[in-house]
């Protein structure tokens, strides 16, 4: 299938699938990526050992720790600067016990190239939940963090977790609620504040392509979006990455009634799940 290269002009590059299959994503997508090196500048020297001439998909940058690319230790305050406003409450809100339900499930179709961008590049977003998209090759190890930017997080979503976010402003022992939840269905799971979330819907979790925002912790609702999306990244790696800055509380080697790839998400429930 020929494509015309004039119609994109971006580093990042959309390519909106409207109503197709995952399967029929993943066939359009090997077809586009025939021509990714025509339109995707080669970020490290080929002599790098962080380049890869086979990695079309990632922009020949290779997963992982790399010196001269990405370490996960260096150069973090590309992403972000240490500023606390990410991660600290500077105006609590009142919280109502009798607050109206509000959810919101979003499964966009647009699909952004999971490009691997060293940290000699920024990386932007033009939303406030990225799904999809470029990322830093080093992903997190698994658990709550203190603050975690999405340049991380996102390859933990490729990886098939689930990102559980939280406004610092909610009620506390909502957010409490959140991460007992998480901590119950699966380890393959991240939790931070991300302060852009609203007090009408100050919870959140994203998975690889779909998204629930939350009034409140909704235990069954939680329990449904984990089942129903963790563990469907486009790479099923179960193991932890080498990046932890500010990570507080890292994962178990499993969750009680499951195992290292969590085989059975949220046990509770029980539901086994096979790839």
């Amino acid at each position: 299938m020929r494509r015309s290269l004039a119609v994109i002009a971006w580093t990042t590059v959309i390519i909106v699938f409207c109503g197709l299959s995952s399967e029929a994503m993943d066939n359009d997508l090997s077809d586009f990526l025939q021509n990714v090196d025509k339109i995707e500048k080669k970020q490290e020297p080929r002599g790098s050992s962080a380049y890869d001439a086979g990695d079309a998909e990632h922009g020949h940058v290779k997963m992982g720790a790399y010196e001269g690319c990405d370490t996960g230790k260096k150069n973090l305050d590309i992403d972000w600067d240490g500023n606390e406003d990410r991660y600290r409450c500077t105006t609590p809100w009142t919280h109502t016990p009798d607050q109206e339900d509000y959810f919101t499930e979003e499964c966009p179709t647009e699909f952004r190239l999971p490009l691997h961008k060293c940290m000699n590049h920024s990386i932007y977003f033009d939303e406030d939940l990225p799904l999809t998209g470029p990322h830093r090759p080093v992903w997190p190890v698994y658990g709550d963090y203190t603050y975690l930017p999405p340049q991380r997080w996102l390859h933990s979503l490729e990886h098939g977790a689930i990102v559980f976010l939280y406004n610092s402003c909610a009620d506390p022992e909502q957010v409490e609620k959140l991460r007992t939840i998480g901590q119950k269905c699966l380890r393959r799971r991240i939790m931070s504040p991300h302060q852009n979330l609203t007090q009408e819907q100050p919870f959140a979790l994203l998975s690889y392509h779909c998204k629930l925002l939350m009034s409140h912790v909704d235990e069954d609702l939680v329990q449904q979006f984990i089942i129903e999306n963790a563990i469907r990244g486009r790479e099923h790696r179960p193991g932890n990455g080498g990046y932890r800055f500010q990570l507080t509380t890292p994962s178990p080697d499993h969750v009680l009634g499951s195992d290292y790839k969590d085989s059975v998400l949220c046990p509770s429930v029980t539901r086994s799940i096979g790839y």
